[in-house]
């Protein structure tokens, strides 16, 4: 899954579209604090009714996709493409500590494939879903074998997702619990995006949803 991070980060514009099915917000893990402190660099809770454009990018591939801000949550809908959003704004590492943090899920778990976390070109690293095994690690090509796989969860609740990186390792967190870790092809010295993917493995509608963004310095 990993693999496939960075695969649609070069489309531009996106279709509004006209959703029958409410977001849900209620999860039992709303009232976790936010393991991500420190200053925080980029935050997006999707209020309102449009997208914050001076934040993002939206990306399109194939006609039928579209994205929709609804009662707080974003949602990526594809038919037979793919949706997505990379931020406008760009961080490196450098010596510092990054703390990515994201809430999410899709409402179906077969034919689904989502991807979240820090991209670019030359690598990227966080969290991917597809037909309902989460799988963490980075595109780096050299470090395939990084990805890890934990089919516990279930990707149709809304999940916290973290991601806590600097140049010598990244950290992964799921609602506050450790799922692992990885030391290798850490892209320390690289200018990085936030990034969410959605695409459709079956040429059927999928809606990826995001409740919010945090990146912050530790």
């Amino acid at each position: 899954m990993i693999k496939r991070f960075l695969r649609y980060t070069a489309l531009s514009t996106a279709l509004f579209y006209n959703a029958c099915i409410p977001p849900e917000k209620d999860s039992a893990e709303d009232d976790l604090e936010s393991s991500c402190q420190g200053e925080v660099l980029f935050e997006d809770e999707f209020d309102g009714s449009e997208l914050n454009f001076d934040k993002w990018e939206p990306e399109v591939c194939g006609a039928e996709a579209n994205y929709r801000l609804r009662e707080g949550i974003l949602e990526l809908n594809v038919g037979n493409g793919n949706c997505g959003l990379n931020s406008r704004s760009t961080y490196t590492l450098d010596d510092r500590t990054l703390c990515f943090e994201a809430r999410w899920k899709v409402r179906e778990r077969e034919g689904v494939f989502f991807n979240n976390g820090l991209a670019s070109k030359e690598g990227g690293i966080g969290y991917s879903l597809l037909n309902s095994a989460v799988g963490y690690g980075n595109s780096n090509q050299e470090c395939e074998g990084e990805e890890r796989e934990f089919p516990e969860i279930n990707p149709e609740s809304f999940n916290r997702y973290t991601l806590k990186v600097n140049s010598n390792e990244a950290e992964f967190f799921i609602n506050e619990n450790n799922v692992g870790n990885v030391n290798r092809c850490i892209p320390y010295d690289i200018r990085l995006i936030i990034d969410h993917a959605c695409q459709s493995e079956d040429d059927t509608e999928k809606i990826c949803e995001i409740d919010y963004d945090r990146l912050s310095e530790q």
